[in-house]
């Protein structure tokens, strides 16, 4: 396992950024679902809560463009 060493600035920086990005998300999460509740399919509010529970975890899914995230979603 390889070790790296970064200033205390620079940590706190990426940690700052990661808490941002993550009430950021949440905020993104929870407009969505209120904005389209009624037309939000079980399927889709499944793939949304996995989504946030891997994001919870440090992981997560990267899609490339729009297409590839309708995609995902429209696949049952």
């Amino acid at each position: 396992m390889n070790t790296v060493t970064l200033p205390k600035t620079e940590y706190k920086k990426i940690v700052d950024t990661q808490k941002k990005l993550r009430s950021q998300i949440i905020s993104l999460r929870e407009f969505v679902i209120e904005q389209t509740r009624d037309e939000l399919k079980p399927s889709i509010i499944k793939k949304l809560q996995k989504l946030s529970a891997d994001i919870d975890k440090g992981e997560g899914k990267h899609f490339r463009s729009l297409s590839s995230f309708k995609t995902y979603f429209s696949k049952p």
